[in-house]
């Protein structure tokens, strides 16, 4: 799909003009003939308005307060604070050169996909360029965004028994769990979690039917194909796999068999190197050239988890009692999905999270610690990060 990029400029929240338009007006107090950022605000009880806001050179503060509450049609606005810091900014800034905001160091830009934050993918509708500090930049693909084959015509995610003319790859934005109410009242298009089944393939053969990987499952490694390659006329059989939903080119893997084979092993079939969805398909040809079929569609993910634990860091030190209490901050994800995170610590499972955030809280005891969190995907994959930590 295309990606559209935004080339602007990074937004300073407090000197955006254009963003305080829609609330102040054009012209308005913070509109001072130069770069300006500012931010006002009035007391929650007592009658005051404060504004506070800087250029590149200088910095003006003013408070506006009365002794003696007003009464009830009175009121106390924030322009009597924001039309003195407008007089006085102004008057403080002539003569100086009109410039714009010098970066500091350390800043880094980098381009990212709208609006997860996370590094783009090809599914990415919308990319931005953003401002980190260095070292916080992200390192991992959005996950926000995922492509989906459906079928068209019943708006579910397609199978390998959907005609090819009512597929239709479509790209939606898959918000956690906890969001979809909101997403669904927002009207954004949620992704299809069931499968075609109008197009099914009928009952299982009894001569020919894969038993083991189920259909729709998640593999990886070594995979055992098991089923049944039998019947009164068989000749041999052969098992084949190919890429996508419909695929155009096929590979068979194991060797024809003239051995028939009931509810066993059918082939071995090694996944190493291949990620993504696949179809699994056993031809018994008969001795007359017959040829029964039986296929599944499979997801061969073969990609570990990515964690990265944001507290505590490794070796970090912790006094007790006062920061006893802490909070695991851990950031986990997968390619294609993620099963669930396992939080251990000193070898003892404390806590199991399927959806994000990843956080658990524990309350310490002194001495040295270990924290060990798990990752699994949908495949079984696992990825493990220890963190030593000590509490003294």
């Amino acid at each position: 799909m295309n990606v559209r990029q935004c080339s602007c400029a990074p937004k300073y929240i407090l000197s955006d003009e254009t963003a305080r338009r829609a609330a102040l007006g054009h012209p308005n107090v913070f509109d001072i003939g130069r770069p300006a950022a500012a931010k006002q605000s009035r007391g929650l009880t007592a009658p005051s308005t404060w504004t506070i806001g800087y250029t590149p050179d200088r910095v003006v503060g003013v408070w506006v307060g009365l002794d003696q509450p007003l009464g009830p049609e009175q009121r106390l606005t924030s322009a009597a604070a924001s039309g003195i810091w407008h007089a006085l900014i102004k008057t403080a800034s002539q003569g100086l050169e009109v410039r714009g905001w010098s970066e500091p160091v350390g800043i880094v830009h980098q381009v990212v996909c709208d609006p997860s934050g996370l590094l783009p993918t090809d599914d990415c509708p919308q990319t931005v360029s953003e401002v980190f500090v260095s070292g916080s930049e992200p390192h991992q693909r959005d996950n926000l965004f995922q492509s989906f084959i459906v079928n068209t015509q019943t708006g579910r995610l397609a199978t390998i028994y959907t005609p090819e003319e009512f597929l239709e790859e479509r790209v939606y934005m898959v918000v956690p769990p906890a969001a979809l109410a909101w997403a669904q009242a927002e009207g954004l298009p949620v992704p299809p979690d069931t499968y075609d089944v109008v197009f099914s393939a009928g009952p299982p053969s009894e001569t020919a039917n894969i038993q083991q990987p189920e259909i729709f499952s998640y593999v990886s490694g070594t995979v055992q194909i098991v089923g049944t390659a039998a019947g009164e006329d068989f000749d041999f059989y052969r098992v084949r796999i190919g890429e996508g939903l419909n695929p155009r080119q096929w590979l068979q893997i194991g060797e024809e068999s003239s051995r028939p084979v009931t509810d066993g092993t059918l082939v071995s079939w090694d996944t190493t190197g291949l990620n993504g969805l696949y179809a699994v398909q056993l031809q018994v040809v008969a001795a007359n050239q017959a040829v029964e079929t039986a296929s599944i569609q499979v997801t061969v993910d073969n990609q570990p988890p990515a964690i990265q634990v944001l507290s505590p860091q490794e070796g970090e030190t912790f006094d007790y009692p006062s920061e006893a209490d802490l909070t695991f901050q851990v950031r986990a994800s997968d390619n294609l999905g993620l099963l669930r995170v396992e939080f251990w610590m000193d070898e003892h499972l404390i806590s199991l999270i399927t959806d994000p955030p990843y956080t658990v809280p524990w309350s310490g005891t002194r001495g040295e610690h270990q924290l060990e969190v798990r990752a699994i995907d949908l495949a079984g994959n696992i990825s493990i990060t220890v963190v030593p930590f000590e509490i003294e």
